[in-house]
């Protein structure tokens, strides 16, 4: 009796996976959703919002709208500018896709390293006295300053060129000139039937 009670709870690979496919896990958006609601009911208007928190998950979801995650990547003082400036930009370029809005994102957060470096470059100049320590550090802020800079330009093209309408290019010349060095040539060769 015994061997039939083992054979009766062996499973096969596709019974054990579907079993585990209802399993998820606490980063889950649903299951997120879900705490989330609890913590709410649970504090009765003291609403948490540690990284730690579900009520700060849930806010995650809706990051496109609430910039929840974009202060988390940006000094106190430009908390509410990187909001701002993501939302204005989303508008500006019509941004509909996950894609468009985190690279607006991207802009977003590089434009404000350029500010915070540099207002760390002006506090040192300010001081009014230049040490060779402090030759250094202009030295890598100036480096900073021109990566952030560059960082910025490269994500707003990004951007720019994500919102271009496709171009549909259709030749009909057996060698046509498209740009600069650049030639498209057709062999139109006819075989005879072997």
């Amino acid at each position: 009796m015994s061997k039939n009670r083992t054979l009766a709870s062996v499973k096969t690979l596709e019974q054990i996976k579907e079993e585990f496919s209802g399993v998820k896990i606490a980063c889950d958006p649903s299951l997120v959703l879900r705490r989330a609601d609890e913590e709410i009911r649970d504090q009765k208007g003291e609403q948490a919002t540690s990284s730690e928190s579900f009520i700060f998950k849930a806010m995650t979801l809706c990051e496109f709208d609430n910039g929840v995650l974009l202060t988390t990547a940006v000094p106190e003082q430009y908390k509410t500018l990187a909001i701002n400036m993501s939302c204005n930009l989303q508008k500006e370029f019509s941004c509909q896709s996950s894609a468009e809005k985190a690279l607006v994102e991207v802009v977003t957060i590089n434009y404000i390293r350029t500010l915070d470096i540099q207002r760390r470059i002006n506090n040192y100049l300010e001081k009014g006295s230049i040490t060779d320590i402090g030759v250094k550090f202009l030295n890598v802020m100036s480096k900073e300053l021109d990566r952030a800079t560059r960082h910025y330009i490269q994500a707003v093209e990004a951007l720019k060129t994500f919102k271009q309408p496709a171009t549909n290019l259709k030749i009909n010349a057996n060698t046509a000139v498209v740009g600069q060095n650049q030639l498209i040539q057709t062999v139109n060769k006819e075989f005879p039937p072997t």
